[in-house]
């Protein structure tokens, strides 16, 4: 289902989606690897959240991906501590 623009500018605006990618990376801090499913465990997110910030955190370059086959790994790239 696609999001409205106005859906997604508020969210936008209200500053959760800076939460979700500071949830996203302070998961991956702590488990230093996962695919979507773990970092939605350990972030409190759920799977179609982290699988939509993922992508956007890869084009800001805070995440890498790992192929491995037709499973993806992620790791952060920044320092969390310099987020905060």
């Amino acid at each position: 289902m696609k999001t409205s623009k106005l859906a997604k500018k508020e969210f936008e605006s209200s500053g959760k989606k800076k939460i979700h990618y500071n949830l996203i990376l302070k998961a991956l801090n702590k488990i230093k690897q996962g695919c979507a499913k773990a970092i939605a465990i350990n972030s409190g997110l759920d799977y179609v959240q982290v699988s939509r910030r993922v992508s956007e955190l890869i084009q800001l370059q805070k995440i890498k991906v790992d192929r491995q086959g037709k499973s993806k790994f992620y790791k952060t790239s920044v320092n969390i501590y310099k987020l905060c």
